[in-house]
């Protein structure tokens, strides 16, 4: 009986070993997305990964970036928007402006919720193209060399995503990484919606075809450019006297009717010589020369800016609120009460962000409080970098500090 358990022992421990072999040889590197502290997901290298960038660029060899979800549910919209971002972090205007077709293909690829466990690949394969997968199964292909360098420089540069990401995707993972990776597995409530996603990318596209090769009607010669009412011949009256006519035909006698007094007309005749005032309404003509109204999708680039800022300006402020450590002079007896709000300018200036100005907008503090407040910003030496595509504007940003982690000793503040 003992021996049986030994043997299964044995054989489980054999089986973990050969499975996180298989995994390791696999897997080249692995780590976490962060957004705002919040783990999004596990990301994972397989085949032959870069050490960098340059790397790629100089010697590309194909190899696979997988995205495995760890947070429960991820919408539409924060999905779209984390992708999309990517793209912009290291890629400059000029490119992303001649990348607009293939932004548009895999916008309309990630904007679909995302769940725990859910798997999105990028097969990269140089100078042919990218391959997106959903949990195995290809949704597009996008064939443009600009989107490829800007993904594959999302993972391996220092300055899009973190130091310690960067580092994590070219190490080695070991075997508790990679045993929490594998436990990541996708819901089977959710494990069928891969038709649904493919039927609409599918529907999308033959609309947008559709739409692209759709031609006006050709419009008559004969047919003036002018209002429906005005149309027909000189000789007919407008439409709205054609019931008075009509009542006018149909009688034998020549005479006209007398109308009883208490009954009021309900035809109302207009004079021939009173001009009429022109009729805002299209003929069909015109209605099918009518270009295409502008949808967002087709504008979205442009407001790909404003997002990407608003998305640093936030990741800035929560880096100096969680970084900032102010701590008051000796001089301060009791610990300081309340909270303060700063307005913080910044500039990138080569490989780091320059504080410009910090101004103490709220917040009832003496002057030597409101100095070290702004002291314990200027100290950061790590402030995230403005992204390629915004490396030439100066950003605001507003954050509260306090000073409610700090003790006093009896020789020293301690803030931590």
């Amino acid at each position: 009986m003992y021996n049986k358990r030994y043997l299964y022992y044995f054989l489980f421990l054999l089986f973990s070993v050969v499975s996180s072999s298989g995994i390791a040889s696999e897997i080249k590197g692995l780590a976490t997305l962060e957004k705002l502290n919040i783990p999004i997901y596990m990301a994972a290298t397989s085949g032959s990964p870069p050490e960098s960038t340059q790397a790629f660029l100089d010697r590309p060899a194909p190899f696979k970036m997988h995205a495995r979800y760890i947070i429960n549910k991820y919408s539409a919209r924060r999905n779209s928007q984390l992708w999309l971002n990517a793209l912009l972090v290291g890629t400059s205007r000029s490119k992303i402006r001649s990348m607009e077709p293939a932004i548009l293909a895999f916008k309309r690829v990630v904007n679909h919720n995302m769940y725990r466990g859910d798997r999105l690949t990028f097969d990269i394969r140089p100078s042919v193209g990218t391959g997106i997968l959903l949990n195995g199964e290809e949704l597009a292909f996008i064939e443009d060399q600009n989107f490829q360098n800007a993904l594959v420089n999302y993972w391996y540069s220092d300055r899009s995503t973190s130091k310690k990401f960067a580092d994590q995707i070219r190490e080695k993972p070991n075997t508790t990484r990679l045993k929490s990776y594998e436990k990541l597995v996708l819901d089977d409530r959710y494990r069928d919606r891969n038709k649904q996603i493919k039927s609409a990318l599918q529907k999308k596209s033959l609309v947008q075809t559709e739409h692209a090769q759709a031609k006006p009607l050709p419009v008559k010669k004969n047919q003036p450019n002018r209002p429906i009412v005005a149309q027909g011949s000189q000789d007919k009256k407008p439409v709205h006297q054609k019931q008075a006519k009509t009542e006018s035909t149909t009688n034998v006698s020549s005479k006209p009717q007398l109308k009883p007094k208490n009954q009021v007309s309900k035809t109302k005749v207009v004079p021939t010589n009173t001009p009429q005032k022109p009729s805002t309404k299209k003929t069909v003509a015109q209605l099918k020369e009518k270009p295409p109204i502008k949808t967002d999708e087709s504008l979205f680039v442009s407001q790909l800016y404003d997002t990407l800022r608003e998305d640093y300006i936030l990741n800035v402020e929560n880096y100096i609120e969680n970084k900032a450590r102010p701590v008051p002079s000796m001089t301060v007896r009791r610990k300081p009460k309340g909270e303060a709000r700063l307005k913080v300018h910044l500039r990138p200036d080569t490989n780091q962000m320059v504080v410009l100005e910090i101004e103490v907008v709220e917040g009832q503090f003496e002057d030597s409080l409101r100095e070290s407040l702004k002291a314990s910003i200027k100290k950061l030496k790590r402030i995230p970098l403005a992204p390629d595509a915004l490396a030439s504007e100066t950003f605001t940003v507003y954050v509260s500090l306090d000073f409610a982690k700090c003790k006093r000793s009896t020789s020293a503040w301690i803030c931590f």
